[in-house]
C-alpha cells in the first residue's frame, strides 16, 4: 500500500530529477551565449591585427566586457583567458613600452595567459605570449626562462606560435643560455622550411642577420640582403 510518505518522497525524486535536467540543458545554452560574445571581441581583435593598431577605448571597452561576460559564463574556456590576455597587450600598445600604463596592461594580460595555460598547459603559443609579457614588464626570472622553453617545445610547427617565439627570442638573445640559444636556431630552421618570406622579414626588421645568415639559401641571402636594406638595421 502506497502512503503519503511514499507519494512525497516520489515526488520530491521527480522534482529533483527535473531541476537536475533543466540545469544540464542550461549549461550548453550559457556556452552558446558566451561563444556568442567572444566571437564579437574577436572579430575586433582581428580588425585590429589587420590594422596594426587598436582602436578607441570605447571599442576596446566593448570587446572587453564581451570577453569578460564569456568568461564569467564559461570559465573553465582556456581561450577565453587567452583572448583577454591578447585585449590586454593591445592596451599596453597604446603607450610606450615604459608607461605605467603599458605595465599595468601587461600585468594584467600576464594573469590571463597564465590562467589560460593552467587550462592548457600544452598551448605552446600562449606561453610564448606570456614570456613576451614578462619580458617587456622586466620580470626576466627564471619562470620567464621556463615558459620560454615550454613554447619552443610545445609549439615546434605551429606557423604563429614559431613566430611570436622567434620576436621573443630574438629579443632576449643575449640573456638567453647556449642550451636555450640552440634551441631558437632549430625553431628558426623550421620557421624557415614552413614560412620563410615571414621568418626573414622578421629577423632583418629585429637586425639579427647573423643568427639566420647560416641556415639561409643563396636566394634567401638575397632576400634578407633586400629586407635588411628597407629596415636599415644590421647585426
Amino acid at each position: 500500500m502506497t502512503t503519503a510518505y511514499d507519494i512525497h518522497c516520489k515526488r520530491g525524486i521527480y522534482f529533483i530529477g527535473v531541476v537536475a535536467l533543466v540545469m544540464l540543458a542550461s549549461i550548453p545554452l550559457a556556452w552558446g551565449v558566451a561563444d556568442f560574445q567572444a566571437a564579437g571581441a574577436r572579430n575586433q581583435l582581428a580588425q585590429w591585427e589587420k590594422n596594426y593598431a587598436v582602436g578607441d577605448d570605447e571599442a576596446w571597452n566593448r570587446a572587453l566586457e564581451r570577453l569578460m561576460y564569456a568568461n564569467e559564463l564559461h570559465p573553465e574556456n582556456s581561450s577565453y583567458e587567452a583572448d583577454l590576455g591578447r585585449i590586454y597587450e593591445w592596451r599596453a600598445q597604446k603607450f610606450p613600452v615604459w608607461h605605467k600604463e603599458a605595465k599595468i596592461a601587461r600585468t594584467r594580460s600576464i594573469h590571463h595567459f597564465r590562467k589560460a595555460t593552467d587550462l592548457r598547459p600544452a598551448w605552446g603559443y600562449i606561453w610564448a605570449h606570456y614570456t613576451q609579457g614578462k619580458i617587456l614588464n622586466q620580470e626576466f626570472d627564471a619562470d620567464a626562462l621556463a615558459s620560454f622553453e615550454k613554447s619552443m617545445v610545445l609549439a615546434p610547427w605551429e606557423s604563429d606560435a614559431q613566430q611570436k617565439i622567434l620576436y621573443v627570442g630574438m629579443n632576449i638573445w643575449d640573456l638567453l643560455p647556449i642550451d636555450m640559444q640552440s634551441m631558437l636556431r632549430t625553431t628558426l630552421s623550421r620557421a624557415l622550411a614552413n614560412n620563410p618570406t615571414a621568418t626573414i622579414k622578421l629577423t632583418a626588421a629585429m637586425g639579427k642577420q647573423k643568427i639566420v645568415e647560416p641556415l639561409l639559401s643563396m636566394e634567401q641571402r638575397v632576400l634578407l640582403a633586400r629586407y635588411s636594406q628597407r629596415f636599415g638595421k644590421r647585426s
